[in-house]
């Protein structure tokens, strides 16, 4: 099940960011890292020195608007930012974009990006993307049944942590 999670979420990922770090047009505009890519992609990546840095965290998608709104309210969303030895935790919990409906059967909500300013050449930050559940969370895309890769899936206050060593270069 948690399998199925990390799925969906990678999916969103993915679709969002087309890899682990989407670079903009010029030097001044911030360099986005997907932090679930990244985590699922070994856990690194590298950056550009001296160019900010945007963090992209969290999206949660499933098969209704009422089961997302669910989601919205059995959630607890952070960002722990690591950095020079001192820690930053960013309580996303409240940034979540409203539900849009991407398909017939396909409900979508993300957090706001965090940024996290620039890196000089060879310095690091880890940051952790953390979702806790306060109670249990249904997950389920119609139609569901036997298939077997549908749902309906319970999540019991599992917590899902995606880290990534971000490096200047």
């Amino acid at each position: 099940m948690k399998k199925l999670v990390i799925g969906a979420l990678a999916a969103l990922g993915l679709a969002a960011l087309g890899g682990a770090v989407a670079p903009k047009a010029s030097a001044t505009d911030p360099v986005v890292v997907g932090i679930i890519t990244c985590a699922l992609n070994g856990g690194t990546t590298t950056v550009p020195a001296g160019v900010p840095i945007s963090l992209h965290g969290t999206g949660w998608a499933t098969g209704s608007y009422g089961l997302t709104k669910d989601y919205l309210l059995k959630q607890t969303t952070t960002d722990i930012i690591v950095r020079n030895g001192t820690t930053t935790v960013v309580d996303l919990s409240n940034s979540y974009s409203d539900p849009q409906q991407l398909d017939r059967n396909l409900w979508l909500t993300q957090t706001s990006n965090t940024d996290i300013g620039t890196l000089a050449v060879g310095e690091s930050v880890f940051v952790t993307n953390q979702v806790a559940f306060s109670q249990p969370v249904l997950v389920a895309y119609p139609p569901v049944g036997p298939s077997g890769d549908r749902g309906p899936y319970v999540l019991f206050g599992d917590t899902d942590d995606f880290s990534c060593l971000i490096t200047a270069v």
